[in-house]
């Protein structure tokens, strides 16, 4: 029952534990989330309409020139967006998975709680069954009890031999109807 109370302890720390790292991820997630939905924004107002932000090319400047001079600012606002979109990915995957752990640790601690409640049953019917073990010595006397352990003992011994005889004999009588097809 003390190594029970002890796992069941150990697994309420990591279960708190769980729920304080899922509190922060869910956090820093919200926070993502809301970035997110600004790199949403830039994204729509920068993808649908590139010539309000995108600088205007020279007069005399060529398309290449230009194209050179505009792709490290795309490649870079890309980057960003990928980026920020694979951060999100990663920690929604790990809430989900803290999330898994926190339920699984949920139900470990339900099971061990029910299996403290069973022992504590069990420890109160078995001490009412040594406070009428010690009422029975009190009035018979330890020698008695103890013929009487013993006779029960040999009783059990007796009938178990028995069985074990009786088993014995059937299979022979088995192997026997067997042998004479």
């Amino acid at each position: 029952m003390d190594e029970i109370q002890k796992e069941k302890e150990q697994i309420e720390k990591e279960r708190d534990a769980v729920i304080k790292k899922t509190e922060v991820l869910e956090k820093r997630f919200s926070a993502l989330n809301s970035k997110a939905g600004l790199v949403d924004l830039h994204a729509r107002e920068y993808g649908y309409y590139p010539e309000e932000w995108l600088p205007e090319a020279g007069t005399l400047e060529s398309a290449k020139s230009y194209r050179k001079r505009i792709f490290p600012l795309l490649k870079k606002v890309a980057n960003m967006i990928q980026s920020l979109y694979s951060k999100y990915l990663e920690l929604k995957d790990r809430n989900r998975k803290l999330s898994d752990r926190n339920m699984d640790l949920e139900n470990r601690v339900e099971r061990l709680r029910e299996e403290v409640s069973v022992i504590k049953k069990e420890n109160v019917a078995l001490l009412n069954v040594a406070y009428d073990m010690d009422r029975v010595v009190t009035v018979l006397g330890e020698n008695k009890v103890k013929e009487a352990i013993e006779v029960a003992k040999h009783l059990e011994q007796a009938n178990a031999k028995q069985k074990i005889k009786k088993s014995g004999t059937t299979s022979r009588k088995r192997t026997h109807k067997i042998d004479k097809f």
